[in-house]
């Protein structure tokens, strides 16, 4: 099940949820005031490198190459 990130209409809470269905946001309930009245906002996302297995830092250089220095290879 994907999980998806939400906030709520009527208390701003932002929480995530895991549901069955993208389409079916009428079961969620704001875990802070219980409402229903909750909208699915966008969230970030992993970046992948293929199949090498590989994924980007933050900072956008190859796996290792962060903050240099240390002595790791």
């Amino acid at each position: 099940m994907p999980m998806y990130e939400f906030k709520c209409t009527k208390c701003s809470d932002v929480f995530e949820e895991l549901i069955r269905n993208s389409k079916d946001n009428k079961d969620v309930e704001c875990p802070g005031c219980g409402s229903h009245d909750v909208e699915r906002v966008l969230s970030s996302f992993a970046v992948s490198m293929g199949s090498s297995g590989g994924s980007l830092p933050a900072c956008g250089a190859p796996r290792g190459s962060c903050g240099g220095g240390g002595g790791f290879s």
